[in-house]
Order: C-alpha cells, then structure tokens, then sequence
C-alpha cells in the first residue's frame, strides 16, 4: 500500500510517468520495473475492463532482484 501510494503521489503531485520497460529505485535496496500487462486484462482487473474495454491497459510492478532477475535489466537496449 505504502509504496502504491508513493507511486501514485509521484504521478499526481510531480508528473512522474511510469511505462513498460521503465525502472524506479523504491529504497536503497530496491529497484522497480514497470511490465505492460498485454493478455487477460479482462481477468485482472474486470472492473476497469468493463468500463474501458480494449483501450485500457495495466501496468505491473515487479521487484529486481525478487520477481525479475537483474540480468534482465542488461539485455534492454534503452
């Protein structure tokens, strides 16, 4: 929730875009990485998708080091 929030007050308060492939550091040990969610949105979040149809999508946060393996990150040409 605690980090939730701060993303989301980065976008409100200070025009923070957060987007597929985009990385943020959460805390001195832990690095964000933004995923485009691209199948069963419907089933993620049928509540928006009922609402927005096709034209919505979702982004996951994953953690480096946890969720995704930090050798991702240097295959990337950014």
């Amino acid at each position: 929730m605690q980090m939730l929030n701060g993303l989301s007050g980065a976008v409100l308060e200070h025009n923070e875009v957060f987007a597929h492939g985009h990385t943020c550091r959460w805390d001195e040990d832990t690095i964000l990485y933004f995923a485009k969610i691209s199948s069963r949105i419907g089933h993620e979040a049928p509540w928006a998708y009922s609402r927005y149809g096709e034209s919505m999508s979702l982004l996951e946060v994953l953690f480096l080091g946890r969720d995704l393996p930090y050798s991702c990150l240097s295959r990337r040409i950014n």
